[in-house]
């Protein structure tokens, strides 16, 4: 990914917060069919190897199932909010030009199975109180119930070592404080995807 300076993010603990608050992933394997590409959540355990481990689960019948364990490169995909910016966001004091502000994540390594169907229990529960945390009715995950036994008869489990990753957040820096600003002010005025960049940048500059 090209990333110049202002916008690089190397901080595995940011890295890890914003994998974490942006889970739904776009998963990229190749194969001798081309791209194997799948649109899922996945969960990280950040003490779990020397960057932290992804884990997630296909449907048995999707092709993407049959290039785990195979060494494959696979890159995972986290994105965050964006938003078009115009010149007309600045402070006016310097040239512009439009562009486009947004926040990512690429996490890389190989796919490994889940051991067995404890360890893929296991993390069917962690997803399951992941997203349901918050609800008024939170939906209770029965590990022991004739439908997960279904379930897992119907998906495979995976995990994803991260052996490297990159961030960038490209939100203006390059840009004077006064541009910034303008800019900042501009986007919570705007669209809905533009207030939600700017209270991520609010929250990144802390």
């Amino acid at each position: 990914m090209y990333t110049p300076p202002p916008f690089r993010i190397d901080d595995p603990d940011t890295l890890h917060r914003f994998i974490r608050a942006h889970s739904f992933a776009t998963l990229m394997t190749p194969s001798d069919e081309g791209l194997q590409i799948t649109h899922l959540p996945l969960l990280i355990e950040p003490e779990a190897g020397p960057h932290g481990t992804l884990r997630g689960h296909f449907a048995k019948a999707n092709p993407h199932a049959q290039r785990i364990s195979t060494g494959a490169p696979t890159t995972a995909i986290f994105h965050g909010p964006h938003a078009y910016v115009s010149p007309h966001d600045y402070s006016g004091q310097t040239p512009a030009v439009p562009t486009w502000n947004y926040a990512v994540v690429h996490a890389h390594g190989t796919l490994n199975a889940l051991a067995d169907d404890s360890e893929l229990t296991q993390h069917l529960a962690e997803i399951v109180e992941t997203y349901e945390t918050g609800s008024p009715n939170p939906w209770a995950y029965d590990a022991d119930s004739d439908l997960n036994r279904g379930l897992l008869r119907a998906i495979v489990g995976f995990e994803l070592p991260i052996q490297h990753f990159e961030g960038k957040f490209k939100l203006g820096q390059n840009r004077s404080a006064e541009d910034q600003s303008a800019m900042l002010e501009a986007l919570q005025q705007g669209s809905v995807e533009g207030q939600a960049l700017a209270e991520f940048i609010q929250k990144f500059n802390g």
